[in-house]
């Protein structure tokens, strides 16, 4: 923007005729460029018919806007499309054009058009940065472009304006499109018959509509690096997962290359002899063509593992998934002694999935198991992999594995990106296979094994469930949709603030409360009612963080998403630690705070759904006998039935009937079960007993 300079719109006399308007750009807004005022032989419209086309223009606008803020990455460009006509047909324009231009270099190119004549399309074989340089200038400047006659256009503008005579325009205003003061490209819209005004009320909108498109693009363009980042960590992790198996694809190419090397020697001796059998060197021949076959497809193989690419979805069979990665695997589990099975029941459901970035998956996940494995001295040396039926829509993998197990001191950060155990890791193998994972529309866990070593699981949508249009896409393309409209609160003091929020979450589906303070909110009779609450930090008496502390207390799976206009490292760092959701700086695009809702309202289902489970667990914990409770306790604990007797003092037919009840009562069907819900409940053996004896102490 320059300051301190008067440029002139044409404006509209109340009787309809045109004079010149002075547009001080230090009062807000864009910059205008070029001669603004002159003759203008358009009918002049009344009064009330602008005020009309105003109000109008305002409802599109608006619609315009919720239209975006829905569309996914890749309905930009056709939204882009379909707003330029609805613009131009309420406007009763002829053309409008759309160039991006590239913030690194200024290169221009047209991208976007609409024309009511679809042969006076501005034409994408003219390039902005040779044949329209001076409107290329203005637009990093950030200045608008105003004529309504294509002869105000200075002097240099002069190849502009021989570029434009014999496809432009009678009349046109040109926006630049800008976000956070780059220009990532430029707005024309154009009357292409006749001379028109370009009233400062219209100017505005005109730009409004820029700014969206601007957004839009932003958005677009953001998503591409984003994916594009994923993609090269995704390959520098195959290829640190390549170098871990150079010892199995060397043994495998070595069977081959040693049957083609054994033929050979024996052709050469067979050919040597005075009477050669041409049969048994036409099998050794037909021998070396199976193995050359066989080592070109191992190294096939490989490389399509570790080649660089995107992800690409398709319908792929669990079974087949796991016959390729148990030949890549093989060679690595018999050189390490480990004993590998893979168990995939039929039938299950093809998968949506790109299954090579799934096989990077499951070898990361093996061969971690396998380090895990390597790290026992003695023990079993075990590792399984199946696959079955998840949630509904979902398929779950299961990689199971007799190593050293997770400590609770690493699990939290398990999946932290350059977080590793290993003397040489890199730390991004787990951080790589759940962002593959989330890029499907699944997720990725890990839990400690009762009877030794780790379990990883995780989901990937079916082919035909509910994740294959809405979170595979989404997550694929980080590209925004809804989960499923909610209830969320919104609580600010700021009446416009809290006002802009409840009016894009509304128009998201969601269904929204306001609350002016924290106060208001938690005397609220909908407080459990709530999927998602979205709070200011700074507000009069209660403020956000207390707020989260209440809600820590009273709602823990009621998910928090803070807000603040001044973010601080201490608060951020508190609100994380203590659970928030998310903790986003004003100002914040829409689409990151409709992602970051949607991302707090699942992971709050799962706290609900973990809240009920253990509700459960508790309800049945409940129903035992003092005795049962003792038993349940003995033998989550470990102990044998003749261990429990002993101390209880009891026969061991008591404990063994004890034990069935239990069993029953928990709805367990193995005493491993019964270690897990122990740990959940928090049931310890000194915590139940008055008459146990010996080690235990009295309740």
């Amino acid at each position: 923007m320059i300051k301190g300079v008067t440029l002139a719109l044409p404006a509209l006399r109340p009787d309809g005729s045109d004079f010149v308007q002075s547009h001080d750009p230090s009062a807000g807004g864009t910059s205008t460029s070029g001669a603004t005022s002159g003759k203008v032989s358009a009918s002049p419209a009344t009064p009330r018919a602008i005020v009309d086309e105003t109000r109008e223009f305002e409802h599109l606008i608006a619609d315009i806007s919720r239209n975006f803020v829905r569309a996914t990455v890749d309905d930009i460009d056709s939204e882009i499309n379909r707003s330029l006509q609805r613009v131009c047909l309420l406007l009763g324009l002829d053309r409008s054009t759309l160039a991006q231009i590239d913030p690194s270099n200024g290169a221009a190119a047209i991208t976007h058009g609409w024309a009511c004549d679809p042969a006076r399309v501005f034409p994408t074989s003219i390039d902005p940065n040779r044949f329209l340089p001076w409107h290329k200038q203005k637009m990093l400047a950030r200045e608008m472009i105003i004529y309504s006659d294509l002869d105000e256009l200075p002097q240099e503008a002069a190849i502009d304006r021989e570029t434009l005579r014999p496809i432009g325009p009678k009349s046109a205003i040109v926006l630049p499109v800008t976000v956070g003061g780059v220009t990532f490209g430029a707005l024309a819209f154009d009357a292409m018959y006749e001379h028109r005004p370009w009233p400062p009320e219209l100017v505005q909108q005109l730009q409004f509509v820029a700014d969206i498109f601007g957004h839009a693009l932003d958005r677009k363009w953001s998503v591409a690096d984003s994916l594009r980042l994923q993609n090269e960590l995704a390959h520098v992790s195959r290829v640190a997962t390549l170098g871990e198996l150079t010892a199995s694809l060397a043994h495998e190419l070595n069977q081959p290359l040693g049957t083609i090397l054994s033929n050979t020697e024996a052709v050469q001796l067979l050919l040597q002899s005075a009477r050669p059998d041409m049969m048994e060197i036409g099998a050794a021949l037909d021998e070396i063509a199976e193995s050359d076959k066989r080592a070109t497809e191992i190294i096939r193989r490989f490389r399509a593992l570790f080649k660089r690419g995107e992800l690409n979805k398709s319908r792929c069979s669990p079974a087949a998934l796991f016959e390729v990665v148990q030949r890549v695997i093989k060679s690595e589990a018999a050189i390490r002694g480990v004993t590998l099975s893979f168990d995939c029941p039929s039938p299950l459901p093809p998968i949506l999935a790109d299954s090579i970035a799934l096989q990077q998956v499951l070898l990361n996940l093996i061969l971690n198991g396998f380090d895990s494995i390597c790290a026992v001295q003695n023990g079993k040396r075990e590792l399984s992999v199946n696959a079955s039926m998840g949630q509904p829509g979902f398929t779950q993998f299961t990689v199971r594995d007799s190593g050293t197990g997770i400590s609770p001191e690493v699990m939290p950060r398990l999946f932290d990106p350059f977080f590793t155990t290993k003397p040489n890791g890199m730390g991004m193998g787990l951080a790589v296979a759940r962002s593959i994972i989330e890029a499907h529309g699944g997720r990725l866990w890990a839990v400690d094994n009762p009877e030794g070593g780790a379990i990883f699981e995780f989901t990937v949508p079916s082919a035909a469930g509910p994740g294959e249009h809405g979170a595979a896409n989404e997550a694929g393309h980080t590209s925004y949709q809804i989960v499923q409209p909610r209830k969320i609160a919104v609580i600010d003091d700021d009446y416009l603030q809290r006002s802009s929020l409840l009016r894009l979450l509304a128009s998201a589906g969601h269904e929204v409360r306001g609350f002016g303070s924290a106060t208001e909110f938690l005397v609220s009779p909908e407080l459990d009612g709530f999927s998602c609450v979205v709070s200011d930090v700074r507000m009069p008496g209660v403020d956000g963080l207390e707020l989260q502390e209440t809600l820590r207390a009273k709602y823990p799976y009621v998910p928090i998403l803070l807000i603040t206009g001044d973010a601080g490292v201490p608060d951020s760092v508190k609100a994380m630690k203590s659970g928030a959701a998310d903790f986003l700086e004003k100002p914040v695009k829409s689409e990151v705070l409709l992602e970051a809702i949607d991302q707090a309202i699942v992971r709050g289902d799962r706290s609900r759904s973990a809240a009920r489970e253990l509700n459960e667990l508790k309800l049945r914990f409940q129903r035992l006998t003092p005795r049962e409770r003792q038993v349940f306790a003995l033998v989550s604990a470990g102990l044998l039935n003749k261990q429990v007797a002993a101390e209880l003092g009891a026969a061991e037919k008591t404990i063994k009937q004890h034990r069935g009840r239990v069993m029953h009562k928990m709805r367990a069907e193995s005493a491993a079960e019964l270690v897990v819900m122990a740990d959940r409940l928090g049931v310890r053996p000194a915590d139940d007993f008055s008459n146990a004896k010996g080690r235990l102490k009295p309740g």
